[in-house]
């Protein structure tokens, strides 16, 4: 390998380090201002199930309204269902269900889930975790707006992937 491979190879191993540090410090920017939280990787194949007392439906779509104009993101929906979809930007190509599944005079149950994601060549990973991150903890936090006594749980998702 002559001096100019190596040279352009350094540079492109230096380029790639800045990069993945400049991710790191914009992340932990992010955490400490509270607007993401810590997760385990494949965060994304796992459905949230948001468990409740009885809350008015109202403050769920008011909540997501003001979601979508901070973050700016699509959300399109059936607020009588109470069932939305949720877009990320032209920057980020992955998409989120939000249902509710039950309300009763005793509680009220939503299921978060993000549907698909674009990954990388060789990675079931979403290419934008952290804008995904992102959504994630301002419905985690929209939900403990409405009631502070809400209850969080996590379960798998089996999804189907599609080779492009």
């Amino acid at each position: 390998m002559d001096s100019t491979a190596l040279i352009i190879l350094g540079v492109c191993a230096a380029l790639l380090i800045l990069f993945k540090f400049l991710s790191l410090r914009g992340e932990s920017k992010l955490e400490s201002q509270g607007k993401i939280v810590r997760r385990e990787k494949g965060f994304n194949e796992n459905a949230e199930i948001f468990t409740m007392g009885p809350i008015d439906q109202n403050k769920v779509t008011e909540g997501l309204k003001e979601i979508g104009n901070s973050m700016r993101i699509s959300i399109n929906g059936n607020t009588n269902t109470q069932s939305f979809s949720i877009t990320g930007g032209s920057w980020s190509q992955w998409s989120a269900r939000l249902k509710l599944l039950e309300a009763t005079q005793e509680k009220t149950v939503y299921r978060f889930l993000f549907s698909n994601w674009k990954s990388g060549a060789h990675s079931t990973a979403p290419e934008d975790p952290t804008s995904m991150n992102l959504v994630l903890t301002a419905v985690e936090k929209m939900f403990l707006n409405i009631d502070p006594n809400t209850k969080v749980h996590t379960e798998p998702v089996s999804y189907h992937t599609e080779k492009s």
